[in-house]
Order: C-alpha cells, then structure tokens, then sequence
C-alpha cells in the first residue's frame, strides 16, 4: 500500500510564497538603499569636482567659452560661481531635490 502523505494546503502554500517574497523585497530594499547612498556620494563628488574646474577656469572653460583665454586675460579674479553653470551636477533632477531641501533647510 503507497504511503499517504498529506499535501500542504492552499493556505500554507500561500503563507510559504509571501514570506520568500517578503524576504526577497527585504533584500532588493537593501541594495536600492545602498545603491542610493553610492549614488548621492557620487553625485556630491561630481558636485565639488565641478566647482573646482568652474573656480580654476574662470578664463576660460567648457561653460562659458574660451573667448578670454584666447584674447590673453589671464586674471586670476574669483567671480561669484553661478549655479546654473554646473551643467553635470544640474543634469541630475534627484541631486537638484536633495541641494534645494538643503537650502531650505539653511533658512
């Protein structure tokens, strides 16, 4: 005579797939939150990087063109750094939110 064996129910299968699902979106939350952390170290790093090219080359550079390079003026005078000539750091709609909640939160 076979052996009877009792077959999970429809409930238990059911309680058995959310939890590996539950586990999985626990997992994949995780690795968003980690890429996100990377993401904003990155996009900070971009942020400095960008304002030291735009304070060296006030000269002449990529943004506002290379006209006073060429004709020779090499002042070395600190003009106020605009923020809409970071043309990479404001390519970033989640890096403008995050710099105008800062700014915000400064007032």
């Amino acid at each position: 005579m076979p052996a009877y064996t009792e077959q999970p129910t429809t409930h238990e299968v059911n309680v058995e797939e959310y939890d590996k699902v539950r586990s999985k979106l626990r997992e994949l939350i995780t690795k968003k939150r980690a890429l996100d952390k990377n993401l904003n170290a990155l996009e900070e790093q971009i942020y400095k990087a960008e304002g030291v090219y735009l304070e060296d080359t006030t000269a002449g550079n990529v943004v506002k063109g290379f006209d006073n390079y060429i004709k020779g003026s090499q002042t070395k005078k600190k003009a106020g750094l605009n923020e809409q000539d970071r043309i990479f750091s404001m390519s970033s709609a989640i890096f403008i939110k995050v710099k105008m909640k800062e700014d915000d939160d400064k007032n």
